[in-house]
């Protein structure tokens, strides 16, 4: 099994999600985040909070066939608490924060871009959940931001795209 402790803050979303009798899925993922070393699921939950470090210990149990687990590894544990059917994502390079709260540039049809306020949800992995500002479909600026203003014209480069040619001539 995998013991392992979280935040007393998200306490409260894991007992619900307990509580409704859904299995709660979880992987052990190694401690630079690139590849999922298992995947189980949660069997139990410690029955109070450590006082010291504000969180709460949690056992998972976890097929280890192949080996890739060993004993007082660190690892990096994700557990999946709730989905979002629909729910509209951006990357997290694109959403910028300022003393009005989280941003992000918008790309408009005329290659300007639209400062847009948002209001960010949970982060998982490169990905984060955007609750009001963005609609899905809409392209976001994710890099050179820091020389944007709102309505700047930009160039587009594709993602994974080389940057646009020198014109000819």
């Amino acid at each position: 099994g995998l013991v392992f402790s979280i935040p007393q803050e998200r306490v409260g979303a894991v007992g619900r999600r307990l509580a409704g009798s859904a299995s709660v899925a979880v992987e052990a993922v190694d401690k630079e985040m690139n590849a999922t070393l298992a995947r189980g699921r949660l069997i139990t939950t410690d029955n109070q909070i450590d006082l010291a470090s504000g969180t709460l210990k949690l056992k998972a149990e976890l097929p280890n066939s192949d080996g890739t687990l060993f004993p007082n590894q660190f690892v990096i544990t994700r557990l999946l608490v709730n989905l979002e059917p629909g729910a509209t994502v951006a990357p997290a390079t694109a959403i910028l924060r300022g003393a009005k709260g989280a941003y992000a540039y918008v790309l408009n049809d005329d290659a300007t871009v639209t400062l847009r306020n948002l209001v960010p949800g949970a982060a998982h992995g490169d990905r984060t959940l955007i609750r009001e500002g963005l609609k899905p479909g809409e392209k976001v600026v994710t890099q050179g931001m820091d020389r944007l203003r709102d309505g700047a014209k930009v160039d587009v480069i594709p993602p994974g795209g080389a940057p646009p040619a020198a014109p000819q001539g």
